[in-house]
């Protein structure tokens, strides 16, 4: 396109044209730009469409086709139909996959199996054997059977399929081979046989020739002799002594001897002499037996030289004296003399000996010796080996009765080279340089002439319900506490209003409890005759319980329950179940658990809610002559999942 104005808002920003002035459109005159002549345009390529596809050029759709163009009989062609994005680009067809799909799926007809001449879907019976041939004296007929052959689609199934062959023969009988010899079937020999192929050299093959009766059966060759038995025997040549070779460099052979001179040992020590003697070896059958001289075994001997103690510097027979020191410095009046000692080492053969007067390096450790001056002790006033004794008490304050002196000692301060050592009075036992005499109590918190009393308890945990207590009275007399009441040491009692009942099971499981009966009143436990074992579970139970109440966390969970009303009555039950299993003892299981009992007069119910009414119950359980006690844990678990439901509904 050609320009033949240029707008009056435009400033033209080519080089040539820097020259020529914008003008404004108020009417001034203006010069016009000579015309630009454009660059020509190439003609814009139209992309082709696909008419045979029915789209335009960059247009998509999904073809259909199929994976397989012949599928096997049984397979359908939907299986494998799919789909391939195509798309129209200038005229030419693209698909987002190299897959070739087939416009035509067709299923191929069933095959037949013609290696058993059956078409597809017939069925054949037949005779057919486990093996082609049978021994001589087998027959057939105990390896037949019936089977039948089925055509599916090509592929022939047996329901017999260890039996392949159609048919059976019985084979001919076989004759036996021995030694070369054939023994027709049916046919016995007598033959000479040994018991031995080879014999020693000192032996006879004829101590071990034996007559064999053979006889030979469809091929089976058996015998009346010993299992193993040789045609024929070889009496050994008797060896030589090959590992011992003469001086004419021949081997030393059967029944000949040899004489040696040779020593004891290879060596020995340089203050022993070389042994030596004669050694008789004779050959026997390949083997060498030493006769006499069995101790010298070595051609040769070698004094040897007496070592030296190189790590020590001494030579073989040569002593040092080592002058060692207990401390590698001496405080005056020390000297290094009087810690001294000495340490003398003699090499014998490059072993080192310390003579028995020596004295040892773990006690004289040092080599060097430095004769120092003693330190004095100038923070605490002492010089060096100066001592003080000081008083020293046990108590900072006591009674005018007990008076200081009660509790005095006497501890001494020396100064050892300017450290202080104590002895006398330990610093654990007398503490304190002073001792006061006070008339108050301060023990006990109290001033002289004040008196304090508190009511104390006989038990920490009473099952009785009732808490006994007495008053304990404590005065200040001058510096000396004085009680006076009760011995009790509690500070608190938990009353625990515990009463017991007595199960009693018969032989077959049953018991009548006091619930079964019509409007009961009160548990009644007239007529039951516990047991030695139930009485003595009571007493242990008891003891269970009291350790229950023990525990920290029981006290604090029953004081939560008992804040919310709970009721503070506990009932002993003790069931006694005799020699019976506790899962068929009855209608009710009676293992021990720990429960709350809503109505102690009706039969018993576990109680998640009323704990306001009722009882706690403890369940012992006698079962053949043995107490079993309620779990701890399991105590611990009901009683804060009761507290913790109590908490949420509030």
């Amino acid at each position: 396109m050609i320009v033949s104005k240029v707008l009056p808002q435009a400033c033209l920003g080519l080089a040539f044209l820097s020259m020529i002035a914008c003008s404004n459109s108020d009417g001034d005159s203006k010069q016009e730009p000579p015309p630009v002549k454009q660059k020509e345009v190439p003609p814009v390529k139209v992309l082709a469409n696909c008419p045979n596809a029915g789209l335009a050029h960059g247009e998509s759709k999904l073809i259909e086709g199929y994976s397989q163009a012949v599928v096997s009989f049984g397979e359908s062609c939907n299986d494998f139909l799919e789909s391939v994005k195509t798309t129209c680009f200038d005229g030419n067809m693209f698909s987002e996959s190299d897959k070739i799909l087939s416009e035509t799926c067709e299923m191929q007809g069933p095959k037949n199996c013609d290696e058993a001449g059956l078409n597809d879907g017939e069925t054949r019976v037949q005779e057919a054997y486990l093996l082609n041939e049978v021994r001589f004296n087998e027959s057939c007929e105990d390896i037949k059977t019936t089977q039948t052959l089925t055509c599916t689609n090509g592929k022939l199934t047996n329901d017999q399929p260890d039996y392949v062959f159609t048919e059976c023969k019985s084979a001919e009988p076989r004759n036996c081979e021995l030694n070369g010899e054939t023994i027709k079937d049916g046919e016995t020999k007598k033959i000479s046989v040994y018991l031995e192929a080879l014999v020693a050299y000192n032996e006879s093959c004829e101590t071990h020739k034996r007559d064999q009766t053979y006889t030979c059966e469809d091929g089976i060759l058996t015998h009346d002799g010993p299992e193993v038995s040789y045609p024929g025997c070889k009496q050994e040549d008797a060896k030589s002594c090959d590992q011992i070779t003469l001086e004419n460099g021949e081997p030393l052979t059967h029944g000949k001897t040899i004489e040696e001179t040779l020593f004891s040992t290879e060596s020995v020590a340089y203050d022993s002499e070389c042994r030596s003697g004669t050694r008789i070896t004779k050959c026997e059958n390949g083997e060498a037996i030493i006769t006499s001289g069995a101790e010298f075994k070595y051609t040769a001997c070698q004094k040897q030289e007496a070592q030296n103690c190189e790590r020590v510097g001494l030579d073989h027979g040569e002593t040092s004296n080592e002058v060692v020191y207990k401390l590698a410095t001496a405080i005056a009046p020390q000297t290094c003399e009087s810690l001294s000692g000495n340490i003398v080492t003699t090499c014998i053969n490059g072993t080192t000996k310390v003579s028995e007067d020596s004295v040892t390096r773990t006690e004289f450790p040092h080599s060097m010796c430095e004769e120092l001056q003693p330190k004095n002790c100038e923070t605490e006033g002492l010089n060096h080996g100066e001592t003080i004794n000081l008083e020293v008490f046990s108590s900072e304050v006591v009674s005018p009765a007990l008076g200081c002196d009660s509790v005095k000692d006497v501890r001494s301060k020396t100064c050892v080279d300017g450290k202080i050592e104590y002895s006398g009075a330990s610093l654990t036992d007398y503490p304190y340089e002073t001792c006061e005499i006070t008339t108050d109590c301060s023990d006990v918190g109290l001033n002289d002439g004040e008196s304090r009393s508190e009511t104390l308890y006989e038990k920490q945990i009473d099952l009785s319900g009732e808490c006994a207590s007495a008053v304990k009275t404590t005065t200040c007399n001058n510096g000396i506490a004085e009680t006076t009441g009760t011995d009790n040491q509690h500070t608190s009692c938990k009353a625990i209003a515990l009463s017991t009942q007595y199960w009693v099971h018969a032989e077959d499981g049953s018991f009548t409890p006091p619930w079964e009966t019509d409007n009961p009143t009160t548990v009644d436990q007239e007529g039951i005759n516990p047991s030695l074992e139930t009485t003595a579970c009571e007493v242990t139970s008891r003891e269970a319980i009291l350790e229950a109440f023990n525990d920290d966390e029981i006290n604090q969970l029953f004081d939560q329950a008992f804040g919310f009303g709970a009721t503070q009555n506990f009932i002993l039950v003790v069931s006694d179940i005799g020699s019976l299993n506790p899962e068929v003892s009855g209608k009710r299981d009676r293992y021990p658990y720990f429960w709350h009992w809503n109505q102690s007069k009706q039969v018993p119910a576990l109680s998640m809610s009323r704990f306001d009414r009722g009882s706690w119950v403890w369940e012992a359980t006698v079962h053949r002559g043995t107490c079993y006690q309620p779990q701890i844990a399991e105590m611990k678990r009901y009683l804060k999942y009761i507290i913790k439901n109590r908490l949420e509904k509030k």
